[in-house]
């Protein structure tokens, strides 16, 4: 196909929650995929075994994050840019993450991707919508939208953070991106016929994370689009065009 999608993941695990289905499916049509995990270095690792050493909980992290996503596909390129995640970064407990209302080293951020992006070559990039407000996922967001031109940047629904967002909520971020990039975003109902059980065994590979009950929901959410993820591009759609031309359905 020749088609290229840049995700940007604020942590290890981002990408494979919220994108299993679409990066699987992209990965079978032949679209080169990069993840790019910004805050890759963790002391969080509730079920890890290792407290919150930094050292062993980042590395076992980064382990499980290369079998998921050798699950999904084994040509998936990673990188791993070693940003201090929020814990560590700002002093506060992991409960705290969503609570925080500035993303901070949101400049550093956006130099660093905008020097990966122009080295890319890509065109397609997909950040997250920052659902739940984790103070991570809003700075990469923001970083996004500064470095990557518009018509270029697409947004996906951040999981497990999107299970338990009510629609309205969800469509108040789409706004506030739109009010940000000056583009009209649409939304795109991506299935490939993949099963929830194959995406529950992919994300439980992040057990240092989650446990098997939280693997499940996360993968039953697809329930709500009819086993599929909904993302949202840019309008007008033509360069995301080789990335939904099969597999996806306007939602009404």
């Amino acid at each position: 196909m020749g088609a290229e999608v840049v995700v940007l993941s604020p942590h290890r695990d981002d990408a494979a929650f919220s994108l299993y289905f679409c990066l699987r499916g992209w990965a079978r049509e032949g679209v080169q995929i990069r993840i790019i995990n910004f805050f890759t270095r963790s002391a969080y690792g509730p079920h890890s075994g290792f407290g919150r050493d930094p050292i062993a909980i980042s590395n076992l992290r980064k382990r499980e994050d290369r079998r998921a996503l050798k699950r999904i596909d084994s040509q998936i390129k990673v990188e791993d840019l070693g940003f201090v995640d929020a814990p560590i970064r700002l002093n506060i407990e992991a409960v705290s993450v969503c609570l925080i209302n500035t993303a901070e080293h949101v400049e550093e951020l956006s130099e660093c991707l905008a020097k990966t992006i122009g080295a890319s070559g890509a065109r397609c990039f997909m950040a997250p919508l920052a659902l739940g407000n984790h103070v991570d996922h809003v700075a990469v967001r923001r970083a996004a939208i500064r470095a990557v031109r518009p018509p270029h940047l697409a947004f996906y629904e951040d999981l497990p953070y999107a299970a338990w967002t009510p629609e309205s909520l969800i469509k108040e971020k789409v706004n506030e991106a739109e009010r940000s990039t000056y583009v009209t975003l649409k939304p795109y109902l991506i299935r490939f016929g993949c099963s929830l059980a194959s995406k529950a065994r992919a994300v439980s590979t992040y057990s240092s994370q989650i446990g098997r009950d939280e693997a499940s929901a996360i993968a039953r959410f697809a329930i709500r689009y009819r086993r599929g993820e909904r993302i949202w591009l840019p309008k007008p759609a033509a360069i995301w065009r080789p990335l939904i031309n099969r597999y996806v359905e306007r939602p009404k």
